[in-house]
This record gives structure tokens, sequence and C-alpha cells, in this order.
């Protein structure tokens, strides 16, 4: 997956990405009054499946640690936050009530939903974050929605999750 050169110096997320090979490219969809967002990858602008993973801020760097290189080894297009502020923004609802726990946002293709699902699950099982809304936890802390999702799934779309099924009853959320 091709990278940005531009670096943003005051990232708290830098360091997890320079690690993984990556230098942030400023998404200019995201104004300083809505929040700085990291885009890594090539993210298609249209309809499509996307995963959430939530955490609470205590566990944000750890969880970065642990899921930039697999989705960087991946080439998976996600974004994450720029700083523990806009993190903070973000799980505190300042961003819109929609975007609580949407934390960490990922992109896969189609086809590799599942897999990208079932590598994320396990490295977020036990971490604590609020419940995405208008999302399906899939376990861990991994939600999946269908974007633009403002209502509940529509029956027109497949399920493309293989053997996961949504855990029920939904998380309580965790601050």
């Amino acid at each position: 997956m091709p990278h940005s050169t531009r670096q943003c110096v005051r990232s708290m997320t830098m360091p997890v990405l320079r690690i993984a090979g990556i230098f942030w490219n400023p998404d200019p969809s995201h104004s300083l009054q809505r929040a700085r967002i990291c885009k890594i990858g090539n993210i298609e602008e249209k309809p499509s499946w996307v995963l959430y993973v939530s955490v609470i801020k205590t566990e944000l760097i750890q969880l970065l640690q642990d899921i930039v290189p697999a989705l960087s080894s991946a080439g998976v297009a996600f974004k994450i936050p720029e700083s523990k502020d806009v993190a903070k923004r973000i799980l505190d609802g300042g961003t819109g009530n929609e975007k609580v726990g949407k934390i960490i946002c990922i992109y896969p293709k189609e086809d590799e939903l599942a897999r990208i699902a079932k590598l994320l699950i396990p490295l977020t099982i036990d971490t604590k974050g609020p419940s995405v809304p208008n999302a399906r936890l899939l376990g861990g802390s991994v939600y999946a929605a269908y974007d633009p999702l403002q209502s509940p799934l529509p029956n027109r779309i497949d399920w493309p999750f293989d053997d996961i099924s949504p855990e029920t009853p939904p998380r309580e959320n965790c601050s």
C-alpha cells in the first residue's frame, strides 16, 4: 500500500505509524473544527461495509501498537485520530453522537471483510470501549456497519462475515 511522505509533527499516532512504515496524510474532508484524522491508504467513496474498533482512552496507544502493524501488513485502508485530544472528542461525542466509539475505522475490500474481522477480533478481545451506534459487535471491540448507515441494516444487504455472528445482547458502554 503506498503511503504519503507528509508528516504531522504534533500527532500522538506518529510513533506508532512510523514503526509500521507509514507517514500521515491529512484527510482534507476533516477540518480542525471537526477532528483531525490520519487517513492511511485509499478509501473508496462508495457505500460499503466498514469495521470499527472502539477503545477507551487509557488503552488507545497499546491498541494502536497492536493493530496498526497488522492493518499495514494486510494492506487495508484505515483512519485513526491524530491525537489523544481528538480521540477524547470522538469518545465524548464532541464530533457527533453517531461517531462515538469509532476510534479506528477500517475499510477492507468486500472480499476481505471476514478475514480482516477475524484478524482484529483476537487483537481486541480484552479491549474496553463504548458501543458503536448503528453497528453490530462482531467480537472483542470490533464492530461492523454498512456505511453510510444511519439506520438499521437494510434487508437487501447480505451479511459478508462468513461464520461470524454478531454478538447479542449489545455490549455495554465502558468509559
